[in-house]
């Protein structure tokens, strides 16, 4: 998929303009260059004199926090599953800005970051490779703990500027602006699907489904996690977010699988398999109730630093 570099020059500037960026500070880059997150970090970098600081050898990647005070980082950009795999050593990473993306930031990794990171500033990003790759920022302050605890999510926060967004009929987020693709390269069927020509840039539709309290957007799930059960409407992001409201739930996963709702999870307490069965019994429908639930001693995660979930899905 073409980005224009308009498009990627744009996001770069609503960076500088949104977060605590400072000249001369260093970044950590901890993706693939061929993956769009590393656009998040090169280009604000050159345009603020930053240096940017490789997550390479294997032996560093065994270590990253070590690794990443030794480099003196003030910038680091991750995944919400980082805070979970290295949960025991967060309390020791010594960093101005913490920017979380890419995956859903819960509740409960807030708390844990509340309890032991020492970042000055946590952000939650949101994009897609579609949106150049960011088009939401939000800062964590105090105030909205207890809403994001009510909802279980971090929201995404406010659109950076001269972006715009709506929410369709189906409570999909839809968004345009100078951070918006126009297509996908030699497919016109799928860029009929989601982007739409907008004024003088265009507008995509996310798949995302989301809601708006207190003027912050907070996204609940995406279109192609809902799916139908005995006749009802189930979203599985739904039965992911109660699962992980047990206590010592650190992680959970909800798929379907030869027509089976399937549920995998990760405890700090260790196997919790029944009492997770039972507590889901109380808080849902008998049809939201999965199937199978597989306890995993390790969280898989892909090259890229999200959560491995086709490697998940294998494991059945």
């Amino acid at each position: 998929m073409p980005l224009s570099y308009n498009n990627v020059i744009s996001c770069a500037n609503h960076q500088i303009d949104n977060l605590n960026y400072k000249k001369n500070q260093t970044f950590a880059d901890c993706h693939d260059t061929s993956f769009v997150m590393s656009l998040v970090v090169i280009f604000p970098s050159i345009f603020l004199n930053c240096s940017i600081s490789p997550l390479i050898s294997f032996l560093d990647k065994m270590d990253p926090i070590t690794y990443f005070n030794n480099n003196k980082i003030d910038n680091l950009i991750t995944v919400p599953s980082f805070i979970l795999f290295n949960k025991d050593k967060i309390s020791n990473l010594k960093i101005k800005n913490l920017i979380l993306c890419g995956e859903s930031f819960t509740s409960k990794i807030m708390n844990l970051l509340l309890k032991n990171s020492k970042a000055s500033n946590i952000y939650n990003c949101y994009g897609a490779t579609e949106l150049s790759p960011w088009a939401f920022s939000y800062k964590l302050k105090t105030k909205d703990i207890n809403l994001i605890r009510k909802f279980g999510r971090v929201p995404i926060g406010k659109p950076f500027d001269k972006i715009n967004y709506k929410f369709n009929e189906l409570n999909e987020l839809i968004i345009s602006g100078q951070v918006v693709a126009k297509e996908y390269l030699n497919n016109p069927q799928e860029t009929l699907k989601k982007f739409k020509k907008f004024k003088n840039t265009y507008s995509y539709n996310t798949g995302d489904i989301g809601f708006k309290k207190d003027n912050l957007v907070f996204i609940k799930g995406r279109n192609d996690t809902q799916v139908k059960i005995k006749g009802y409407r189930v979203d599985l992001a739904e039965i992911e977010n109660i699962s992980r409201s047990m206590k010592n739930n650190i992680f959970t996963f909800c798929f379907m699988d030869k027509g089976r709702l399937v549920l995998i999870y990760n405890n700090d307490k260790g196997n919790q398999t029944q009492r997770l069965y039972n507590f889901l019994k109380n808080k849902l429908p008998s049809y939201m109730v999965p199937n199978k639930i597989i306890f995993i001693k390790k969280i898989p995660f892909n090259k890229n630093g999200k959560v491995d979930r086709v490697k998940l899905k294998t494991i059945v």
